[in-house]
C-alpha cells in the first residue's frame, strides 16, 4: 500500500486548519494535533463522518 500521510501541528485553526483542509481534499491521510481540545472536536465533527483518513489527537 502506498499512502500519502501528513502530520499537522496546530491543525485546529489558522494556517494549520487550512493545511488540514487542503490535504484532505487531496486524499491524504491527515493526522492533526492541537492543544485546543474544543477546536479539535469541531474539526473532528466536520470531517470524521465523511473522511476516514483524518486522525484527531487531543491532549
Amino acid at each position: 500500500m502506498n499512502a500519502n500521510i501528513v502530520i499537522i501541528t496546530g491543525g485546529a485553526s489558522g494556517l494549520g486548519l487550512e493545511l488540514v483542509k487542503q490535504f484532505i481534499e487531496r486524499n491524504y491521510f491527515v493526522c492533526s494535533i492541537d492543544r485546543d481540545a474544543d477546536k479539535m472536536k469541531s474539526l473532528e465533527d466536520i470531517y470524521i463522518e465523511n473522511y476516514k483518513g483524518l486522525n484527531v489527537l487531543k491532549d
